[in-house]
């Protein structure tokens, strides 16, 4: 999941990872998904699992620090951007519990859907 991104251009830097982030989310859902209750819960299995996924919200951390100086992007606190950005990355697995609707969806159209989501969220400078 943790690719090498290029800090120079920030805002393209941040569709790519929310974009691999979720086609890894829609290959690996049931990582993902133990990730998620484990995050969750706030469980003590936590520590084990922090190699796993700490780098991608310290990588996030770093490309969002990077639209922020760029002015590409605009938030007040780089916490709760985080923790919005990977709210809406995580929860982009098309659950079909959740998703009752029948409407034909591909991992990438569910990718380009998450990028414009969080460009709008972010007050993206376009």
């Amino acid at each position: 999941m943790n690719a090498n991104y290029d800090l120079n251009d920030s805002l393209d830097s941040l569709k790519s990872f929310c974009r691999n982030f979720v086609l890894y989310r829609t290959n690996e859902h049931e990582l993902i998904d133990i990730l998620q209750q484990e995050i969750v819960m706030n469980s003590p299995r936590l520590e084990m699992l922090k190699d796993v996924f700490l780098p991608s919200w310290e990588q996030l951390r770093a490309i969002l620090v990077a639209c922020k100086e760029q002015k590409t992007i605009d938030f007040e606190s780089i916490d709760i951007a985080i923790n919005f950005v990977m709210g809406t990355l995580m929860f982009s697995y098309n659950n079909p519990f959740l998703n009752r609707s029948s409407i034909d969806t591909t991992p990438e159209y569910i990718a380009d859907l998450a990028v414009s989501f969080v460009l709008d969220g972010l007050h993206t400078k376009k």
